[in-house]
């Protein structure tokens, strides 16, 4: 288990919270995976529509995302997070209310869009290469950790780091319904 801790004036303090949400990261990205493994090929590779994403690039998509946030926390780290101005408090208002009730809509940012067909196979080391170097940052964070700068959502605006790793958890558990969507699908193969 990794150890996510404050350096306090010398002392070494665990930060639950820290643990907490890459546990939870990690957790959803397991089911995610494992929910992929167990599809077909022609199950993994449908599509509800025309245009729709596949359970592989939804996870593709997730990776993506998930590449851009950590790349901006640390590239931010140690700067104090901007507050948001009222479009952008709204607009974190409606990110949250689209992912607690999994409406669907268009990725607000075009380079976390999938970019094709990728397998599984390809994915799995790439999304591990973004984990570990979350999971390598968070280790570095001092007392001020919570509250700085995470990344900038299009959408939502500033993000400080604690409301991005929730943010990430929220995006999973919005996808992780979206791949449940897709297997409910009347056409999806071997389904209901």
């Amino acid at each position: 288990m990794l150890n996510f801790v404050l350096r306090l004036r010398g002392s070494v303090l665990v930060i639950p919270v820290l643990q907490q949400l890459y546990s939870g990261l990690e957790e959803r990205r397991q089911r995610m995976l494992g929910r992929i493994r167990e599809m077909s090929e022609a199950q993994s590779s449908f599509r509800e529509e025309p245009k729709a994403w596949t359970p592989i690039q939804v996870a593709q998509h997730v990776a993506i995302a998930e590449q851009v946030g950590v790349d901006a926390m640390v590239h931010l780290k140690d700067r104090p997070s901007k507050p948001r101005r009222l479009a952008q408090r709204l607009g974190y208002a409606a990110v949250w209310v689209i992912l607690k009730l999994g409406l669907r809509v268009k990725s607000p940012a075009r380079r976390t869009i999938p970019d094709g067909e990728v397998s599984l196979t390809e994915l799995e080391p790439e999304w591990d290469r973004v984990r570990q170097r979350l999971s390598d940052f968070l280790e570095t964070l001092d007392e001020r950790a919570l509250s700085t700068a995470g990344f900038m959502h299009p959408v939502a605006g500033p993000l400080n780091l604690h409301e991005a790793l929730v943010f990430m958890t929220r995006h999973l558990d919005h996808h992780l319904r979206q791949l449940d969507r897709i297997a409910t699908s009347k056409n999806f193969p071997g389904g209901p």
